[in-house]
């Protein structure tokens, strides 16, 4: 296929050329064409760039998705039953079709790296060629350079290949999580039966917890896998991008931290527990004469710190708030908000996060 490829190429050539006639002293040494093994090379490394960059968007897919899986605190209706056992029946069916599609995905990917040595061995063998020819010592030194430097490509891509693949484990995780998705259709349909009262709600919404901690787990296991899919990228965008994700879970040392905040005229403390895999959950209360009092409201969502100090809040993957981060020390951290879209006034607010004991 190679050679028919560069047959074509080098027939269009001839004709650009009006087609002149060539006798055998003829010297073509001139012709500008380019060697087949760079543009094999350099096509291969189009296609693992281009690949890259979905690996990424997937990995941001499976670190917001997490917070679709926390479950409500108090689930005390059926209409509320059947709305959370819906929500995380559509995630979970979103998580187990893009493990199918990474495992297909990674296959592909396999393939593309070996490619990838293949073709940049032939460019390796190119150069060393161009050094057995050159006449000059400090020229062939500079194509050996050259040959080695492919050559070491070729050993990553294929080292690379090597490393990768799905986490041993996530098939069987993922059939328990489509039996459980089976059992939460079939109790959307109970629910149109008849009325559940507290303690058959509770034991539901168990259940339910139990199914979003395992799509969590799941979750995060793909996007570690994902995470060491990119490692050794040979593009800086695709390196500045995964160090960013890498650093955006571990930053906030998985811990909770506490600001004084005014609601409604009322003094309150709010508290934000950061999880290493990316959710997060905030509850507001009341302060009282020895600390905090009533709890006046709370809420769950996945979160993301860049390199730069954003930090992005998501629910129901939806980015609601924006602001950046400045760390004072271990144990303090002031916050910006840039804008939230739920509440633009708060746009400005500035907190001081202190770590909780």
């Amino acid at each position: 296929m190679r050679r028919a490829i560069a047959a074509a190429l080098a027939s269009v050539t001839i004709l650009a050329l009006g087609g002149r006639n060539l006798s055998a002293g003829d010297d073509t040494s001139g012709d500008k064409l380019p060697e087949p093994a760079l543009q094999f090379a350099k096509e291969a490394t189009r296609h693992l760039t281009e690949a890259e960059r979905e690996w990424t968007k997937m990995a941001e897919r499976l670190a917001k998705c997490q917070a679709d899986f926390t479950v409500a605190e108090r689930i005390d209706s059926d209409g509320l039953l059947r709305d959370e056992a819906g929500r995380i029946l559509a995630s979970a069916k979103k998580l187990l079709a893009d493990r199918k599609q990474m495992s297909t995905d990674l296959d592909r990917f396999q393939v593309a790296l070996k490619k990838a040595a293949e073709n940049h061995r032939e460019v390796a063998a190119l150069y060393k060629s161009h050094a057995e020819k050159a006449r000059s010592g400090e020229v062939k030194e500079d194509y050996q350079q050259l040959a080695k430097s492919y050559e070491r490509k070729a050993t990553a891509a294929a080292e690379r290949g090597q490393k990768i693949g799905m986490p041993s484990g996530t098939e069987t995780k993922a059939e328990v999580i489509d039996e459980g998705n089976l059992f939460l259709e079939r109790l959307l349909e109970a629910l149109t039966v008849g009325p559940m009262n507290q303690a058959e709600r509770g034991a539901i919404a168990a259940r339910l917890r139990k199914l979003g901690e395992r799509c969590k787990a799941l979750a995060e296991e793909l996007r570690r896998a994902v995470e060491t899919v990119l490692q050794g990228s040979e593009s800086p965008e695709i390196r500045r991008t995964a160090d960013a994700a890498s650093k955006s879970v571990g930053s906030l040392d998985g811990a909770s931290w506490s600001a004084p905040v005014t609601v409604a005229g009322v003094k309150c403390v709010t508290v934000i527990r950061f999880d290493k895999v990316g959710t997060c959950t905030q509850s507001t209360y009341a302060l009282g004469p020895n600390g905090k009092r009533q709890l006046v409201g709370s809420g769950s969502g996945s979160f993301r710190l860049d390199a730069g100090g954003t930090l992005s809040f998501y629910q129901a993957g939806m980015q609601v708030e924006t602001g950046t981060a400045t760390f004072l020390g271990k144990d303090q951290w002031s916050y910006r908000i840039l804008e939230n879209i739920l509440e633009s006034k708060l746009a400005g607010t500035q907190l001081g996060f202190t770590r909780e004991p």
